[in-house]
């Protein structure tokens, strides 16, 4: 029998998974009934900066493990990027915050994002949290669904429901924490910047901030940053990127980077939730494979896939 062989060469390819898991309770049900044509990319809102699509669409993701903290009378961007599993789609974007804490999402000013065009692109929204909203752990649903008329429960065609947990918190007058790390993102084997967004959360200007940063757990020279964060209800920026250094990144090696703040305005941070980011880092694949689609056991990959 002839055996088909295909070799593929590889510059930088990054591949994702994206799990099911249940979804939360007491909370009405949400989700696609097809696993084709459209899903959810990334969302961002504060510190949730969600960036691993799956490379397969799926009906409902539960990211209610990954959280963020929002202030009464404050206004935030939630961004969704939107993508499909092959073809062009034109969908809607929804997103909802439980506000009162009332297990509905379907208050008036509990819509967040209410957008609509084609996949493949980012969609956003500034909001801000009602003065009113109840202290504490809620949740936020965020659909894109090519049902126009889809709302926060029910199932339609097709799209993707994804939940995502929120604490609602008075702000610490002396609050600074990590938004994100920036880079580097998709890379190849070789030296690159490290850079993270630190961002003021609290109720003070912070004029002085104390950036920390390690690799596998080796504490790097952390980074004075002293120019002004002002507050998320100010006229000027509240967030900032910062470069802390640079590391020589081996392919097929995974690199543990965290980075934390300490020291807002030169005192102690009263909410260490916001403090932190890690994250592991690995150069994109790089070089020749082989892919057999008869499975000889002679090559690096049955399928492309």
């Amino acid at each position: 029998m002839k055996k088909i062989f295909t070799i593929l060469s590889v510059t930088c390819l990054v591949g994702y998974l994206n799990p099911l898991s249940a979804q939360i309770t007491n909370y009405c049900l949400s989700n696609a009934t097809s696993t084709a044509d459209s899903k959810i990319d990334s969302v961002k809102l504060n510190t949730i900066a969600t960036g691993s699509p799956a490379s397969t669409c799926e009906t409902y993701t539960n990211n209610t493990s990954i959280s963020t903290v929002l202030s009464p009378g404050a206004t935030y961007s939630i961004r969704v990027r939107t993508g499909t599993c092959g073809g062009s789609f034109t969908n809607v974007q929804k997103a909802w915050i439980d506000f009162n804490q009332n297990n509905v999402f379907d208050d008036p000013a509990e819509s967040i994002l209410n957008t609509t065009g084609p996949a493949n692109a980012t969609y956003s929204a500034n909001f801000t949290v009602p003065l009113t909203a109840l202290p504490g752990n809620t949740f936020m649903r965020v659909i894109s669904s090519e049902t126009f008329s889809v709302g926060p429960c029910g199932t339609y065609l097709w799209g993707e429901t994804e939940d995502y947990s929120i604490i609602i918190q008075n702000p610490d007058p002396n609050d600074a924490g990590v938004s994100s790390i920036d880079s580097p993102a998709v890379f190849c084997e070789g030296t690159h910047n490290i850079a993270a967004t630190i961002k003021n959360f609290g109720s003070n200007q912070i004029t002085s901030v104390v950036v920390n940063w390690s690799i596998n757990g080796i504490v790097q020279t952390p980074v004075s940053y002293t120019q002004t964060l002002d507050t998320a209800t100010g006229t000027g920026p509240s967030s900032a990127q910062v470069t802390l250094g640079s590391f020589f990144f081996q392919s097929g090696v995974t690199e543990s980077i965290k980075v934390w703040t300490s020291a807002p305005n030169a005192t102690t941070d009263p909410n260490n939730s916001n403090d932190t980011i890690t994250k592991g880092f690995q150069p994109a694949m790089d070089g020749n494979f082989t892919i057999d689609p008869l499975g000889s056991g002679a090559s690096n990959y049955l399928t492309i896939a």
